[in-house]
């Protein structure tokens, strides 16, 4: 019996070191979502602050790029049935917040998704759509 209850406080333990690893890892991924769309901002304010016809070109071209990313991530927010709430919050910015903690504690979303395969879809809608003017 005391060994059946040691393995159970040890398969318990590594039960726990796993889901704090998964939150961290979790936890860092949003972090470095929005230290992206925040420098995305301060780069884009940045250019206007030029007071060049160049600088202010520069800053639209951001703006629009960061416009146009939150709208494809917002179109494909609605078209996969994730509500109207789901799509307000992507057009703020916020999916990856709302999606990260869906998947954080277990919370079902609407849709055909599940909460992890929605956020495992909105940072890949991110590189994407982040990273494409860079391509070009």
């Amino acid at each position: 019996r005391e060994e059946l209850v040691r393995m159970e406080a040890e398969r318990r333990a590594n039960k726990a070191f796993a889901r704090a690893k998964q939150l961290w890892t979790w936890t860092a991924a949003l972090a470095f979502s929005y230290v992206d769309l925040v420098t995305t901002v301060v780069v884009g304010m940045q250019y206007l602050d030029m007071g060049t016809a160049q600088g202010t070109s520069a800053a639209h071209v951001t703006f629009v790029m960061l416009g146009l990313s939150l709208g494809v991530q917002a179109l494909f927010t609605h078209l996969s049935g994730q509500g109207e709430l789901a799509t307000l919050v992507t057009v703020c910015g916020g999916k990856p917040l709302w999606d990260t903690y869906h998947t954080m504690f277990d919370r079902p979303i609407q849709g055909q998704r599940s909460s992890a395969e929605a956020l495992i879809f909105t940072r890949f809608m991110q590189v994407v759509t982040d990273s494409l003017p860079q391509a070009a």
